[in-house]
């Protein structure tokens, strides 16, 4: 049924990245002036490489609390109160059947008798102090 739903709406099955581009992020507690430093773009745009690449070696099931498919969209870059900058990005997973526990009380039913799930997080990407890019973990827990 997941898969059937991701062809039908023109996504890729298992994992779609497509909606994270550098044409369509939204900023987070940056000002102005920061987004137009030095290195900002690259920054960026080696951010958003990382995240796809490393979204789709992921096995959604793993991942996402037994999810069996995942989208990935809507960029975020952030500057945390400590300072730290890095990117989101909200990972919806779906799924059939029962959810895990840990995603349960989250969860939104789709399609006519509730055929299957879907489940909405961000993940947060940092840079660690070799500045490389590494998953930082999820916002919600």
């Amino acid at each position: 049924m997941v898969k059937e739903y991701f062809e039908l709406h023109g996504m890729n099955y298992p994992v779609d990245v497509i909606g994270i581009s550098m044409f369509s992020i939204d900023y987070a507690g940056i000002a102005r002036d920061e987004l137009t430093a030095p290195g900002v773009r690259e920054f960026v745009e080696e951010g958003i490489m990382f995240i796809k690449l490393d979204l789709q070696k992921q096995n959604p099931a793993i991942f996402m609390h037994g999810t069996a498919a995942i989208r990935a969209d809507k960029a975020v870059l952030y500057k945390a109160e400590t300072g730290d900058i890095g990117l989101m990005v909200r990972v919806t997973g779906y799924g059939q059947g029962e959810p895990a526990k840990e995603i349960e009380p989250g969860i939104e039913w789709v399609g006519l008798k509730e055929r299957f799930w879907k489940y909405e997080n961000y993940a947060y990407y940092v840079r660690n102090e070799l500045y490389m890019w590494e998953f930082g973990g999820w916002l919600f827990n």
